[in-house]
Order: C-alpha cells, then sequence, then structure tokens
C-alpha cells in the first residue's frame, strides 16, 4: 500500500494525494484527490506544453496547466500481465468558485490478445457542466471510442498484418461512426506498406473512402513517407489539413490523409 502526498507551502498553494493499493502482482486500485488554485504558478515547475505550436507534436503536457483551477477526486484500476494491459480512471473535478464548471471523465483503456488476435480498446466519456453569466448552466458530453483487432501472420520476409477499427467520435468537431479495414505488410524494419477502405457507419461524411501508402527507413537514416487518401469533396477531414501532427483523445497519432515526405537522419 503507497500513500504519495504533495503539498505546497505557498498562499495558493497545491493540494495532492494518491493512495495506491495493490490487489495481487500486477494489479492495483487507486484513489487521489487534487486541487491546483488558477493562481499556482511557482517559477522552477514543469512548464511542458501539451502540444508544439509549430509542430502538432505532443510533447507530455504539465499537470498543473492541465488540472488549473480544478479540485476533485479520482480513482480507478489499473493491470499489467502477460497478455493484458488495462486501465479505468473515473474523475470528478470542479472548478473554484461560485457556480463553478464540473466534469464528470470516465476513461477506459485495455489491450489483450485474444487468440493471436491483437485487440486494443480505447472509450473516453466527459460530462461538462458549463455556467454562463445568465446564471444557466448548460450540460455537454463529449463521448470517444475506438476499437482496433490486428493480427500479425509471419510470412517470408515480414508479416502481414490485416486489421479492422470501428471507430465512434461525438464531440464538437466530429459527429461519426465508420469501419476501417486494412491491410499492411511489414518488409522486416525497412517498409510498411498499407492499404485501407473506410466506410461510414452513421453521423457526418467523415474521411477518406479508400487509402494507400508507405513508410520506408533505410539503415542510412533516409526516411521515405507517402499516403494518398481519396476523399469525396462534400466530406469532412479527420486531419485538418494545416502541415501538424493530431491526435485521437489518447494521443494516438491520425495518419495524414494526403502526404509525401523525404527526410534524412543523422547521428552525431
Amino acid at each position: 500500500m503507497i500513500l504519495s502526498i504533495y503539498l505546497s507551502e505557498v498562499d495558493n498553494h497545491l493540494t495532492e494525494f494518491k493512495w495506491d493499493i495493490p490487489l495481487g502482482k500486477n494489479e492495483t486500485v487507486f484513489l487521489g484527490y487534487r486541487d491546483i488554485p488558477l493562481a499556482y504558478d511557482p517559477l522552477l515547475r514543469d512548464q511542458t506544453p501539451e502540444f508544439d505550436e509549430a509542430t502538432g507534436q505532443y510533447l507530455g503536457y504539465n499537470p498543473v496547466d492541465r488540472y488549473r483551477d480544478r479540485q476533485g477526486i479520482y480513482m480507478g484500476f489499473s493491470a499489467e500481465q502477460q497478455s493484458l494491459s488495462a486501465k479505468v480512471t473515473i474523475s470528478a473535478l470542479k472548478e473554484h468558485g461560485v457556480n463553478a464548471n464540473r466534469y464528470l471523465t470516465n476513461e477506459i483503456y485495455i489491450l489483450k490478445n485474444v487468440l493471436g488476435y491483437n485487440c486494443e480498446l480505447y472509450s473516453l466519456s466527459q460530462q461538462i457542466q458549463q455556467w454562463f453569466n445568465t446564471q444557466v448552466a448548460d450540460l455537454t458530453v463529449d463521448k470517444f471510442f475506438r476499437l482496433t483487432i490486428k493480427k500479425r501472420l509471419p510470412m517470408k520476409n515480414g508479416f502481414l498484418v490485416p486489421g479492422a477499427q470501428l471507430r465512434y467520435q461525438n464531440d464538437q468537431e466530429i459527429n461519426n461512426t465508420g469501419l476501417y479495414f486494412s491491410l499492411q505488410y511489414e518488409l522486416m524494419n525497412l517498409m510498411k506498406i498499407e492499404a485501407g477502405i473506410r466506410h461510414n457507419l452513421s453521423g457526418e461524411n467523415v474521411g477518406g473512402r479508400y487509402c494507400f501508402g508507405f513508410n520506408y527507413q533505410a539503415p542510412s537514416g533516409l526516411a521515405l513517407l507517402y499516403r494518398y487518401t481519396f476523399i469525396p469533396p462534400d466530406a469532412k477531414h479527420f486531419v485538418p489539413a494545416d502541415g501538424k501532427k493530431h491526435y485521437d483523445p489518447d494521443y494516438t497519432l491520425l495518419k495524414q490523409d494526403n502526404i509525401m515526405q523525404v527526410s534524412v537522419g543523422i547521428d552525431f
């Protein structure tokens, strides 16, 4: 049993504790509380932003800015086994002050190998109760769900990887449910070739209908990335065409729809 407590001895103090309760060798239940005031900003704290402004690269996101002006409890369960990785987190946070905005978040991640199939599930639900100057509260619910199933089939010089993904997103940006079927060939550690077909099941017309691409990494450091996606004129893009990296809510990198990139990496 582990209890971690963090207290700051300044006027605008940070309070956080986390209680880890082992259930077995690789299973843990945790319970925590955090209170990060709006004005909490010590000089030497970690200031890592969420994304790089120029490239969109995810950088890590320091907890002070992530949970600024919020207080409340969080709890969950985590497990790490040979063929299973799982984490469930529930948090109920609110801002400081009268008529504070409230955030209820449920997050589930499961990675499991079933009969040789790699099954990955991620689910996120966030309820936000926001108060306006008119003293009226508005409740919004953002939901995201992704289930990916893949199987690696050994070939003579690599692996053939068929896969399927069910994806549901309903938030302020996208309302869509779709299926994506892919076939990937991995040639040792040199090249990956992928072809895929996407079918919209409901909601907005989002994303391309089919795609093809490859990623070549030479031992010399030369890298070649190419991807083409056919997107109907009336379809909404998953990834904005701004040249930056974009991610799912769990920071899984989204693939660019259309890109051709040549780069050289040199180790000193």
